[in-house]
């Protein structure tokens, strides 16, 4: 009777040695994975304030405006979605060292037709916004992603289309690919992306990524 005593005792005991370890790992593995969102979040913000992006917050409202005579009078043009992607893409040049008037004034970027990443994807945002989409469906993302190795600052565009999160960027700064081709997690594997903050016109739905 003794022996079964003890023997279950150290079963139990085993079994609390087990499951004490097993948090342990389990919590030792979230503080590894919280402490490389950490890492990565300051990594990205120290090279936006290092390199700089052409994000000035103090205009940061002027960025999507889908009020404007402009844009409004495009998006009665362009039909849909997908033309008003096309648009941006193949209609406007992108030019990463651009003007900062090629960014903030849609009446320029029209004309001009041409801006960095930036104003390419505010302008699809203000575009898609002009055609009937929600602020908390359309939104620009901004952060830095790898090409060829190396982290450089970018933006694009997240929309909700088909019940899913795709990434519209109209830059060929990556390739050009067709509407709705590109899904958030794909976007995000293949350029390890490191999001940073993103926007809409009202500012509802701006957050800093954790």
């Amino acid at each position: 009777m003794r022996k079964k005593i003890y023997f279950y005792l150290f079963l139990i005991v085993g079994i609390l040695v087990v499951a004490e370890g097993i948090i342990i790992v389990s919590l030792y593995s979230k503080l590894r994975r919280v402490n490389e969102k950490v890492d990565s979040y300051v990594e990205s913000l120290n090279f936006i304030l290092r390199e700089g992006g052409g994000f000035r917050f103090g205009r940061a409202r002027e960025y999507i405006n889908p009020e404007h005579f402009a844009i409004k009078h495009m998006a009665e043009v362009l039909k849909n979605p997908e033309e008003i992607y096309v648009f941006c893409a193949h209609e406007v040049h992108y030019n990463p060292t651009t003007t900062e008037d090629n960014i903030y004034d849609y009446h320029i970027l029209m004309e001009a037709r041409e801006s960095n990443c930036v104003g390419h994807a505010n302008l699809l945002c203000s575009l898609l916004r002009a055609r009937g989409f929600g602020n908390e469906h359309c939104r620009v993302i901004y952060g830095s992603i790898l090409i060829e190795g190396k982290r450089v600052n970018h933006a694009w565009v997240k929309l909700f289309w088909d019940d899913k999160w795709i990434i519209l960027d109209s830059t060929n700064f990556t390739p050009i690919r067709d509407f709705g081709s590109w899904t958030r997690d794909e976007f995000y594997h293949t350029y390890k992306v490191i999001p940073v903050f993103e926007y809409n016109d009202d500012f509802s739905n701006f957050r800093v990524f954790e």
